[in-house]
């Protein structure tokens, strides 16, 4: 007989799971071990493809040095899936999934600063009527029309206004970059540089048009909070363009300061060495990329615009040192930072996480 005043111990509850253990944060040495592994990996796959991309493509018409890489990055990935026992899950899934922010800050600003710089000034001018009609007027033509349709033939059912106007900014950008390939920079000079200005201005105004669809989707999204009303179309268009607008001019202004200023910078301070001018080139142009996206403009337009500047202006208070210097200095950085997105895209194609998650039924 138990004591009246003794209360029995509950039970555990069999539908109630215990309370895991907590997961051990991995050490610092670990971290470094598994960052060193995976930044040794990287360097093995862009040496074998700087190494032997460029034999690859002379012995296969059809293969280009970018699909050699996103080739080689495919390949690796299955090779590390397959013999995953052998290696770390956490170093394996570090390998293969990709790093949006180390895209954005690392690898994206020296592929567009050299198209700046590599631009053929007298031919890209000479064709700037027709590079700014196709890729200004014609992107906002496709936007207009991808988003339209998008809209009419599924908006109803399955997106929102938003959602299409977003996908039409991203369909919008065409890819010049196969269509480069096969392009021979000699014998079409003209036809080459009218397809690589309009390739990069068409990219900068689907990357303006997209930034403008979240701008215009925050506001109404705030202004529909407060009011607890639904905006209208019109509200939409008028937000859409009004950001376009704003973000296209502000980001070209300042790529344009930041160009002159780099002018100025160079014709007053008389450097004494290439290193020095290839220092200030680099800090003030990267500078200008990452304020532009710290003030929500588009880093892509302003370092395009302030590589343009730089080419154009700026290379005349340069010795012909540092001209050269610097030319081959970012074509390099240019060169290896698409072989590492490429080798990537390729890689992340495997990601397991990503389709943990496509193959995870929604919850009701």
């Amino acid at each position: 007989m138990a004591d009246k005043g003794t209360q029995p111990m509950p039970s555990p509850s069999p539908l109630v799971s215990p309370t895991p253990a907590p997961v051990q944060p991995a050490s610092q040495a670990e971290m470094v071990h598994a960052t060193n592994l995976s930044t040794c990996v990287l360097v093995i796959l862009v040496m074998s493809w700087s190494i032997g991309g460029h034999h690859l493509t002379r012995r296969m018409r059809y293969l280009t040095e970018g699909s050699a890489a996103c080739a080689l990055g495919l390949t690796t990935g299955l090779i590390l899936l397959v013999f995953h026992h052998y290696l770390s899950w956490e170093i394996v899934t570090q390998l293969l999934e990709f790093n949006a922010a180390g895209f954005f800050t690392y690898l994206l600003p020296p592929v567009i600063f050299y198209c700046g710089l590599s631009v053929e000034k007298s031919r890209f001018f000479v064709a700037l009527p027709s590079i700014l009609m196709f890729g200004v007027f014609g992107t906002i033509m496709s936007f207009a029309l991808i988003s339209i349709f998008l809209y009419v033939a599924l908006g109803f059912a399955l997106f929102k206004l938003e959602d299409c106007l977003a996908m039409g900014a991203i369909f919008a950008a065409t890819d010049s970059v196969a269509t480069l390939q096969v392009l021979d920079r000699t014998t079409q000079p003209a036809l080459f540089s009218l397809v690589f200005g309009e390739g990069v201005v068409n990219d900068a105004v689907s990357v303006v048009l997209l930034g403008a669809v979240a701008n215009t989707a925050k506001a109404n999204a705030a202004a529909a909070a407060g009011a607890m009303a639904e905006p209208r179309h019109g509200s939409w268009a008028g937000g859409v363009v009004a950001n376009f607008v704003w973000l296209l001019v502000t980001s070209w202004a300042l790529g344009s300061a930041a160009g002159f200023g780099i002018t100025a910078t160079l014709k007053k301070l008389h450097l004494s060495g290439a290193h020095q001018e290839l220092a200030v080139i680099t800090l003030l142009s990267y500078l200008s990329y990452l304020l532009a996206d710290v003030l929500g403009l588009s880093g892509i337009l302003s370092l395009f615009v302030c590589g343009v500047i730089v080419s154009h202006y700026a290379f005349h208070n340069v010795s012909e040192e540092g001209r050269n210097v610097t030319m081959v200095a970012f074509k390099t950085a240019s060169y290896l930072a698409e072989g590492i997105i490429f080798i990537y895209v390729g890689m992340d194609a495997l990601d397991p996480l990503k389709w943990k998650v496509s193959n995870t039924p929604s919850q009701a």
